[in-house]
């Protein structure tokens, strides 16, 4: 898991949130019940060369 700080929507789907881990790697998850600014725990699922995919399990202990 790691700690994602979301920064906006997904450039290719509207349904998901983007943000960035520690390491400044994008991250993309489907939104839910979260905003933007919020530090969020994400479980990752898979990933492409650039960017991590994954879902949201919770906040962060930073919120």
């Amino acid at each position: 898991m790691q700690e994602v700080l979301i920064e906006g929507t997904s450039k290719k789907s509207g349904a998901h949130f983007m943000g960035r881990n520690s390491q400044n790697t994008v991250a993309v998850f489907p939104k839910e019940n979260y905003k933007i600014g919020d530090f969020v725990m994400v479980r990752m699922d898979s990933c492409t060369s650039a960017t991590l995919i994954g879902e949201a399990v919770g906040y962060s202990k930073n919120n």
